[in-house]
């Protein structure tokens, strides 16, 4: 049904926006070390690029065949304040296949924040913390099997924006 296939449009931008999550926070990581070590440049901009595929042929829903393609820049400006302060973008474009393109879903987003370094220094570690605001573009393609079309199939193609906010905190001891 149409229904079904807006919910698993979702699902799949969901999981797109997990895997920029992560690059996102790799790249927090290495800035949060650099304060830490008193070696953070003023501006700074990281490229990132991911490919993945399974291709099992099996259907289980945790082991569909897919190919993920990602590719992003993140770059951030250390601003002179009393509380250490970053502003952060990111771009990105990411596209998902699955089952052998019986379905894609192709993103294109932005994402724009602030981290905080050093909230709080102690013998623990110190604390650091991220919020940021997303906009994702997302087309997307689907395969529908029918009995009521001479090849079997028809294409259903939709175009939906999505908006986030991602938050994080991190605890390190160096």
């Amino acid at each position: 049904s149409a229904h079904a296939v807006g919910v698993a449009n979702v699902m799949l931008a969901d999981q797109n926006l997990t895997r920029r999550a992560d690059s996102i926070t790799q790249n927090f990581v290495m800035r949060n070390q650099a304060h830490h070590n008193k070696h953070a440049s003023k501006l700074w901009a990281n490229t990132y690029a991911a490919f993945s595929k399974r291709n099992e042929g099996n259907l289980a829903a945790d082991k569909i065949d897919h190919t993920f393609d990602q590719a992003g820049i993140s770059m951030g400006i250390k601003l002179d304040a009393s509380l250490p302060m970053e502003l952060v973008v990111n771009i990105e474009n990411s596209e998902l296949e699955l089952d052998g393109n019986a379905q894609t879903i192709d993103t294109n987003s932005i994402v724009i924040g602030a981290l905080f370094p050093e909230l709080h220094r102690s013998h623990i570690g110190t604390f650091s913390a991220h919020a940021m605001v997303g906009y994702s573009d997302n087309e997307t393609e689907r395969r529908i099997m029918s009995n009521t079309q001479s090849t079997g199939y028809y294409d259903l193609d939709s175009d939906f924006n999505s908006f986030y906010l991602l938050t994080g905190a991190q605890l390190s001891h160096y």
